[in-house]
């Protein structure tokens, strides 16, 4: 199913490669005539349902993933690079284009930084056109006939912009016409809408104060068995008593479990989100009105555009403007709080928060790639990332804060947080209370489209599992970064090995709910792939740990600076081990490493941290 070796393409007379697979696509691939031809699709392109549709189809198709050539993984990381690139004039090309939307913005929100807010929108989404143009070259040299087949409307717009600079005749856009009537129809009485359908009409609404607003979303952390949302405020109940848990998704209907557990708890919430909104005052109503009547000849121009590109921008920050304006009559919160939101959207809604005396906070829950090769770090960037826009950024990291000033921050201020998450309780008390030596150990993404750590990779890390099984004395605990059957996803010799040491005594397979912190501190080693996060909270503690790149993938890594950290070899994984077991090694190593982290020799834990960084004055 997966393209593991380029040459295999020889032998095709022709190669496509399909950016989505869409009613378009469908139509497409169903017409050609695809004897001694193959189909290519990206990972990340394709669902469950698309695969069973292929199958089911008997289309010759293959997928393509960056985990498959490990050895270039850099190569992933070019298109961000070519993104931020072309920012400056893919703003310039699309902003002449649109002005009259994006200004209209502008002028709604009285705040110029919705135009960065485009430009971050704009290196999001020519990442993924960049990705195939890098994808195309790499598939021609060795077949001549590859030819890139283009459905997606955004990509086809990102293409105008590079046909325009750039000979692109191995790049074909298909024409179709899949603009959205119903999102225009939403946009143009959305104001409308939102006045009829909110829960109460009132004169003056009486706003409910809270300290701690925190950003919920269906994807994402909960509570319990569904993860650990609420770290930050466990254990105090006054603080609790100040946060609201915001949705900014409709997650009653989309995750049951999730939202159950977070009514279990007597969580404040709220939603934030398309339908679910609170009471409205009737001068909103006829504000709303107003701009109703004020936008009705800018939103019907989208018709005439024609353009996704610039209708998916312009109808978030339109509908987002009356969300957040309803949420902030409805509630005063002193602070926003959330992790990993890196999307275009974060700028409406804290443009509006600001003008709400609402201080905007954002943590990182991982660590930065810069890691992964000092050398390149000044050449690197990751466009989800880009122009970040908060008054404060959590990183854990010296290293993580330096990655986001590279991909262009507009963030007011940075602080080192130390690792996040950091829970004060656990299910089962006696978790890794065995007698035996107990080796905890975490491997990266699997079965993804950007794994940092390939088939092989993998492989490899489960060989050292079997060989330190191997010692009756050690007991393993394994927590995978998705679950382990991920492991069982593919039909191969990784999944072979999975199901082997899943039989044995001596492998214990770890939930993903248990506190990477709590479970850290009760293990008397970590081990990891090639470089997960969690073993950051090792270096905070100062506990044994070893990062394994087994294959020698990242030689210019940042840790290959520390002795006995980044171990390429399995026999010296187990000799270290052995000295671990017997307390052989010196802990005064990891000094430096801290310091080289955090930059700081007494740092507070993250909870203290944010929590001085807290407006308090409801509290």
């Amino acid at each position: 199913m997966f393209v593991e070796n380029l040459k295999q393409l020889k032998k095709y007379n022709q190669v496509y490669i399909i950016d989505c697979l869409n009613k378009n696509s469908k139509k497409f691939i169903s017409e050609k005539n695809l004897e001694n031809k193959l189909v290519i699709f990206r990972q990340l392109s394709l669902n469950d349902v698309d695969i069973n549709y292929l199958k089911e189809k008997n289309i010759n198709y293959k997928i393509f993933t960056w985990q498959s050539f490990n050895k270039n993984i850099y190569l992933m990381w070019l298109s961000h690079k070519m993104s931020f690139k072309e920012s400056n004039n893919l703003y310039n090309f699309f902003f002449k284009k649109n002005s009259i939307h994006i200004n209209f913005l502008v002028k709604l929100y009285n705040d110029q930084k919705i135009k960065d807010a485009f430009k971050k929108y704009l290196i999001d989404i020519s990442q993924d056109y960049y990705d195939l143009k890098i994808l195309l070259k790499i598939l021609l040299r060795f077949n001549k006939n590859v030819k890139c087949f283009i459905f997606k409307d955004t990509n086809k717009s990102i293409f105008n912009y590079d046909r325009s600079i750039n000979e692109t005749k191995d790049i074909v856009p298909i024409t179709s016409k899949n603009f959205s009537i119903k999102k225009i129809f939403t946009l143009i009485f959305y104001p409308i809408f939102l006045s009829l359908f909110n829960k109460k009409y009132k004169f003056k609404i009486k706003k409910k104060d809270f300290n701690i607003g925190f950003r919920i979303y269906s994807n994402g952390f909960a509570f319990q068995d569904y993860g650990n949302l609420d770290w930050l405020i466990e254990g105090d109940k006054k603080l609790t008593e100040q946060s609201l848990f915001i949705l900014e998704d409709n997650l009653k209907e989309r995750k049951l479990d999730k939202f159950k557990s977070l009514v279990e708890k007597k969580y404040n919430y709220c939603s934030a989100n398309y339908w679910l909104q609170s009471d409205i005052e009737i001068k909103s109503i006829l504000k709303n009105f107003l701009s109703f009547l004020k936008s009705i000849f800018i939103n019907l121009k989208l018709l005439s555009n024609n353009n996704e590109l610039i209708l998916n921008f312009y109808f978030e920050g339109y509908i987002n403007y009356f969300i957040w304006n309803n949420f902030c009559e409805n509630y005063n919160i002193q602070n926003y709080i959330c992790y990993h939101n890196y999307q275009f959207q974060h700028y409406f809604r804290n443009s509006i928060l600001n003008k709400n005396n609402c201080k905007t906070i954002h943590y990182k829950a991982t660590n930065s790639e810069n890691i992964f090769n000092f050398k390149i770090s000044k050449k690197y960037n990751n466009s989800r990332m880009a122009l970040f826009n908060y008054d404060i950024e959590f990183h854990q990291t010296v290293q993580s804060i330096e990655m986001s000033k590279q991909n262009i921050s507009n963030s007011k201020k940075f602080v080192i947080s130390g690792p996040t998450f950091i829970s004060k309780s656990i299910e089962n008390k006696n978790i890794l209370n065995e007698k035996k030596f107990k080796i905890l150990m975490f491997n990266s993404s699997y079965n993804s489209y950007t794994a940092v750590n390939g088939i092989e990779g993998h492989y490899k890390f489960l060989t050292l599992v079997e060989k330190i099984l191997e010692n009756k004395n050690n007991v393993v605990y394994f927590k995978s970064k998705k679950n382990y059957q991920v492991y069982y996803s593919i039909e191969n010799k990784v999944k072979i090995l999975a199901k082997k040491l899943f039989e044995k005594e001596n492998f214990k397979v770890l939930d993903g709910f248990y506190p990477n912190n709590l479970i850290i501190e009760k293990s008397d080693l970590a081990i990891s792939m090639a470089f997960a996060s969690p073993l950051i909270y090792s270096i905070y503690k100062k506990k044994y740990f070893i990062y394994c790149d087994l294959l020698n993938q990242y030689p210019n890594s940042y840790f290959k600076n520390y002795e006995n950290i980044c171990i390429n070899n399995i026999d010296k994984v187990i000799q270290l081990i052995n000295l671990y077991s017997l307390n052989k090694i010196d802990k005064n190593k990891y000094n430096q490493l801290y310091l080289d982290c955090f930059g700081n020799d007494n740092l507070k834990n993250s909870k203290k941290l944010i929590e001085l960084e807290l407006n308090k004055k409801i509290l």
